[in-house]
């Protein structure tokens, strides 16, 4: 049906389309020239007149809730993605592959996550997916977008991608340290890490993952230990007691960056956490062993163990 909303110097044209669904709930959707700077009283003023028509239509529908985010007069284009935020920089570097498709600017990106009431089901953000899959469906949604939007106006898009393998990253770290010999505490000197995570979308965010992927295994290494009493009772239930790295334990690491496109999509993007995480426990822990010339360890390689090591060499 079309629908026409008054406005200042005119008037606010609409098609709109009703569906009904199972529960006898009408849902509308917009199209026309005005669409896309609905407003809120508008919205409600258009549900009017549909609903004056004959059509039961319920807001609390969540495909209408959808329709009303997705619609914003905030002039800014809106992601949803079912891959959740754990701290690695996927707002970020989400906005800046959609405004890529695009042609437009990051800051008019908006990544809404997770939300389970707009958003279908996703795997999450684990096994390089961030970078993979997440980024995969939005290039791809914007692109699509783009498209429609020359051809038609359309408005929203929706994508999903199940790679048909994986995209891990490649690291090789390497790691100088030192060991006092009164105190037997382990000081790491120098670190490096050489990574693959093809294409680099935000250089800055990968850097902080494998720098944060050296501090975990320097954790791991050196002082992260859940200890138990002989009588079974836990004694490191609380951070005075489980050690977990500072600023001043983390390492300074140095990083070189290999870009080896993957060809499992067309961003050519890999992981980027693992190539971290997995190198820097193994590689701490093997430069304590040359400096003391050991090779039986327990970890974590604590001053008080490192002691009782070399008094028992």
């Amino acid at each position: 049906m079309a629908v026409k909303l008054p406005r200042q110097g005119g008037q606010m044209n609409f098609d709109v389309k009703t569906d009904k669904v199972d529960d006898g709930t009408y849902v509308i959707s917009l199209a026309g020239e005005a669409a896309a700077a609905i407003d809120d009283q508008q919205f409600n003023e258009l549900k009017d007149l549909v609903t004056k028509q004959g059509q039961k239509i319920e807001k609390q529908d969540q495909r209408i809730e959808q329709l009303e985010k997705n619609h914003a007069q905030d002039g800014q284009v809106h992601v949803q993605t079912s891959c959740p935020v754990i701290g690695q920089g996927s707002h970020t570097t989400l906005a800046q592959v959609a405004a890529h498709a695009l042609g437009i600017d990051p800051d008019s990106i908006v990544v809404e996550q997770t939300d389970t009431a707009v958003v279908g089901p996703g795997t999450g953000s684990f096994m390089s997916r961030g970078s993979v899959t997440a980024a995969t469906s939005v290039f791809r949604a914007a692109t699509l977008l783009r498209e429609l939007q020359a051809e038609n106006g359309e408005l929203d898009v929706t994508v999903s991608y199940d790679p048909p393998q994986a995209a891990h990253p490649y690291a090789t770290h390497m790691c100088m340290v030192e060991v006092d010999a009164e105190t037997g505490e382990a000081k790491i000197l120098r670190y490096v890490v050489a990574e693959d995570c093809g294409v680099l979308i935000n250089p800055m965010i990968v850097e902080g993952q494998v720098t944060g992927g050296g501090a975990q295994g320097a954790g791991a290494a050196l002082m992260e230990e859940v200890a138990y009493g002989g009588d079974g009772q836990l004694l490191s239930s609380t951070f005075v007691d489980y050690l977990v790295p500072s600023v001043g334990e983390t390492p300074e690491v140095e990083i070189a960056h290999l870009v080896t496109p993957s060809t499992v999509h067309e961003l050519g993007t890999k992981g980027a956490g693992e190539g971290g995480t997995i190198g820097s426990t193994p590689a701490i822990a093997n430069a304590v062993a040359d400096a003391l010339s050991l090779a039986d360890l327990t970890l974590p390689l604590t001053p008080d163990r490192l002691t009782a090591l070399r008094n028992d060499a």
